[in-house]
């Protein structure tokens, strides 16, 4: 099992990792030789069609299993008093299922995303100055959490025209680079 971190993110991302391990070590002494092995997203925020863990097994597990694994999610992020939840979904690796999600989480690295997500955080900070706490992106532009692959953090809530004029700038930007993705942008507060 491992974890693929190919960039610098700026906040810890230290209890999410104990979540992974100790989520992990329940997974392997739960299922034995059934597990194959986890996929876990770089930081909790992003995933894939909504899941941030994998779960990879041999063959099925029963209904009852499968709800042992949620509530033992749900149960490791509240003793953390995590920020965060725990998504996982649960693979076959004789499945293409399987094939989608490892295809997205060890997507070869694309370069003119990082250019645009570079140009697209050079204009957050150059348009909101000191309002943007963060950009938060993902690894590529598939990989999201709930339909997004950029979240920007602002100290306080944008108004329309603020937030009229950076999916502009998101769009203009992927346009410059004929690109073959979108920047799909949510906007978050830190309370």
């Amino acid at each position: 099992m491992a974890i693929l971190l190919r960039k610098k993110i700026k906040r810890s991302t230290k209890k999410w990792f104990l979540a992974i391990d100790e989520f992990s070590q329940f997974l392997r002494d739960f299922l034995g030789d059934k597990l194959v092995e986890v996929i876990a997203s770089e930081y909790p925020e992003l995933g894939f069609n909504g899941y941030n863990f994998v779960i990879v097994v041999h063959g099925n597990i029963s209904d009852e299993e499968k709800n042992q694994i949620i509530s033992k999610s749900e149960e490791i992020c509240w003793k953390l008093k995590a920020d965060f939840s725990i998504i996982p979904i649960i693979v076959d690796v004789n499945t293409p299922e399987y094939d989608e999600f490892r295809a997205v989480f060890f997507k070869k690295y694309d370069p003119k995303w990082d250019s645009a997500i570079s140009k697209f955080s050079q204009f957050l900070r150059d348009f909101l100055g000191d309002k943007l706490v963060e950009v938060i992106a993902s690894e590529y532009p598939e990989l999201g959490f709930n339909g997004y692959n950029v979240i920007i953090v602002t100290k306080t809530e944008l108004n329309e025209t603020e937030k009229e004029r950076i999916l502009e700038a998101s769009e203009k930007i992927c346009e410059e680079l004929k690109a073959e993705f979108s920047i799909m942008v949510l906007f978050e507060v830190k309370e």
